[in-house]
């Protein structure tokens, strides 16, 4: 998938949860690695995870 400007749209990938971190449902390329994510929603719920407390829960969840 590609977005507007024809750049390719990668996901962040949850291993754990085993789902697109932004929740897209529709087949598309993704990711478990953060600094390959292009998507710019999955890049801010990645940025949230990394600022919250230890033992915090999931960043879809702040």
């Amino acid at each position: 998938m590609e977005d507007g400007n024809g750049v390719r749209m990668v996901h962040g990938y949850d291993p754990v949860q085993r789902r697109v971190l932004c929740g897209v449902s529709q087949q598309v390329s993704s990711t478990k690695h953060a600094s390959g994510v292009t998507c710019p929603t999955c890049r801010e719920l990645l940025r949230v995870a990394r600022s919250a407390p230890a033992g915090a829960h999931d960043a879809r969840d702040l």
